[in-house]
């Protein structure tokens, strides 16, 4: 009984180590996430955030008026704009993960900058799903 006791706190103590070294990793992470370093601003992601934002406020302004085929025209105008601005930011991901596969990025630039396209791609994919509520339409 004594052995499992003995046991038990080791255990607990080297989970409690662990989940502190995790935690505390996890925190440089995000830290780092937040600063990415020069080798990361040859992307242009100010430029391609300014597209997203933009093409964001003209979805959250977009009104259906007009004929059944001028509101569809609206629609699949806008939509094909998020469609080819998603492409974008695929292309761009596929670039990063490249250089960082091939030694160009340090994983802390790396992880900063897929967090980066994470968040544009997921304000994309709400202006879309909006776009569709807006409209009562569905791609």
């Amino acid at each position: 009984m004594k052995k499992f006791f003995l046991f038990a706190c080791c255990v607990a103590i080297c989970l409690a180590g662990f989940l502190t070294n995790v935690t505390a990793s996890v925190g440089d992470a995000s830290e780092a996430a937040e600063k990415p370093s020069e080798a990361a601003s040859q992307y242009d992601m100010d430029a391609l955030e300014a597209k997203v934002e933009d093409l964001v406020k003209r979805v959250e302004a977009a009104k259906p008026t007009g004929t059944a085929e001028e509101m569809r025209n609206q629609f699949f105008a806008l939509h094909q704009e998020i469609e080819t601005v998603d492409n974008e930011i695929d292309a761009l991901d596929d670039k990063i993960g490249s250089d960082f596969m091939s030694g160009k990025l340090s994983w802390k630039d790396y992880f900063a900058l897929e967090r980066k396209l994470d968040r544009l791609e997921k304000r994309l994919d709400r202006a879309e799903d909006r776009l569709e509520r807006t409209f009562h339409m569905d791609d």
